[in-house]
């Protein structure tokens, strides 16, 4: 979903090429930047380090903005707290009360709250922050408004993608498909590697676990139990609480 051109077709921002995104910033001001991939690529959909810097640079010529820093890190992390080089950013950006510099806002923060909780933070330590691709500037009241309506967008789109995601592994699983590099408890892998084929030996054992469990046995108790009768897992191991917990919680999303 590109939001940008979404709100430019309802006539609530005006599109420009990124090369000319040019604002006026309320005075001379200090920047730094900060450039992230999840991993190491140079696709257009996960644009490299050098090339969010470069397009930093390029914002901060045309606008007359002081360079003082930049930042990069290679970190797929859903908490800005756990991003080193963001926090360093950070920092330094409120020392100077300077304009980071992100290339979208995806690069940004991951979620709606993040997003303006980070918005707010800077703008209470007079910084403002600037997201090259969605062409937003927090300097000015339009540009907080598009920012809060873009970060929400951002967040229902992940939303979206993670709802199909698992819809997506529902059916697979209801038609009994393999949906990952382990075979669950009870089935093994087809010769075509995608099937899986019960298995009544291990078929048996969970109808005891959902018979004990009815019966009113703890996790513990159940796995105490078949440890005592020497029944193995899948690997050849030991039952836990939390084993007998996830082979049951499958089995719960399986039709009757």
């Amino acid at each position: 979903m590109d939001v940008f051109a979404l709100f430019a077709s309802i006539g609530l921002v005006k599109t420009t090429t990124t090369k000319n995104f040019k604002v006026t910033f309320n005075k001379k001001r200090k920047a730094f930047s900060y450039s992230r991939i999840s991993v190491q690529s140079d696709n257009d959909q996960n644009l490299s380090l050098t090339a969010q810097r470069a397009k930093a640079r390029a914002y901060c010529e045309l606008n007359g903005l002081e360079l003082l820093g930049e930042f990069s890190e290679v970190y797929s992390a859903k908490n800005a707290k756990d991003r080193e080089e963001f926090q360093k950013c950070l920092k330094a950006a409120k020392k100077e009360k300077a304009v980071i510099i992100c290339y979208n806002l995806s690069r940004f923060a991951r979620n709606t709250s993040e997003a303006l909780f980070l918005s707010d933070e800077l703008k209470k330590a007079g910084c403002d922050l600037v997201l090259i691709q969605e062409q937003i500037n927090t300097d000015t009241s339009s540009g907080r408004l598009f920012f809060t309506l873009c970060a929400s967008f951002a967040e229902y789109e992940r939303q979206l993608i993670s709802e199909r995601t698992r819809m997506a592994l529902g059916v697979k699983r209801e038609a009994n498909k393999r949906i990952s590099g382990r075979i669950p408890y009870g089935f093994k892998l087809a010769k075509n590697g995608v099937d899986l084929i019960p298995v009544p030996k291990e078929a048996k054992v969970i109808a005891r676990m959902k018979n004990l469990k009815a019966e009113g046995f703890t996790f513990v108790k159940i796995s105490e139990i078949l440890n005592a009768e020497k029944i193995k897992t899948k690997n050849g191991k030991k039952w836990f609480p939390a084993t007998i917990r996830n082979t049951l919680a499958r089995q719960a999303k399986l039709p009757v």
